[in-house]
């Protein structure tokens, strides 16, 4: 909690639901940029995005709260995610992950990458020699490649390290 008399400085705190949380000491499994992307800012929506699933932050967030009902006069929602169609949709999307479970990519999914980086070096080889069908193939065989990896590191689901999930977003925005 606050200490009394100490005014909150809204860039240095988190926001969600309107209580104000303290996550500079917080090692997030998602690393260092999951946070920073809502410092200072309302993360409730992108909050409830990846945790709408699971009771498990309930202990983390009190241990972190700093002070309830404060949000709401700083910062301002220029979204409400709150209807009937969005919480069928939440609902309808959380008995499927009950159902199937939520993970990092998995041996099937490396396989698959795997395939598509043989499928990059195989083309690429034949496009540096000049094979002809290899023109068009090895730019959509490195396209395909890039933007599976891509997409499930935008979304902290390449690997359980984030690290390794942050250089593939970078590596992307250098390659393309």
């Amino acid at each position: 909690m606050r200490p009394p008399g100490k005014r909150l400085n809204p860039e240095d705190y988190w926001f969600i639901d309107g209580t104000a949380y303290d996550f500079s000491t917080f090692k997030h499994p998602g690393g260092d940029i999951a946070l920073g992307l809502v410092k200072g800012r309302d993360a409730t929506e992108l909050f409830r995005s990846y945790h709408s699933f699971t009771n498990n932050h309930k202990n983390i967030l009190r241990k972190y709260e700093v002070e309830k009902d404060f949000g709401p006069q700083i910062l301002k929602k220029n979204y409400a995610f709150e209807s009937e169609f969005y919480n069928e949709v939440r609902d309808r999307v959380k008995a499927v992950i009950d159902q199937i479970g939520t993970k990092h990519a998995d041996t099937q999914r490396w396989m698959h990458i795997y395939a598509m980086l043989l499928s990059v070096l195989f083309t690429g080889y034949y496009f540096i020699q000049g094979a002809w069908w290899a023109l068009p193939l090895f730019p959509i065989c490195y396209w395909i490649l890039n933007i599976n990896t891509f997409h499930d590191a935008s979304h902290f689901a390449l690997s359980s390290n984030w690290k390794i999930n942050h250089r593939k977003q970078i590596e992307m925005r250098l390659t393309m």
